[in-house]
């Protein structure tokens, strides 16, 4: 997220991305423990853990 953050990108849209994630799957990924990623879940609270350390970062384009 800070290199992202560095390079312009929103962090803040991440969390919305994974939610559409969420919402697109409906359910029907396997549990966490078999899978070989985080949950959508797992991902949005680490997203917004790490948030205010990435926002440091961002810059608007154009500012």
């Amino acid at each position: 997220m800070i290199w992202a953050a560095m390079a312009g990108y929103n962090p803040q849209e991440a969390v919305a991305l994974w939610q559409r994630m969420e919402k697109l799957a409906g359910g029907g990924a396997p549990p966490e423990f078999l899978s070989t990623h985080p949950g959508p879940e797992r991902r949005i609270e680490q997203l917004q853990k790490y948030m205010p350390e990435a926002m440091k970062f961002y810059q608007p384009m154009g500012k």
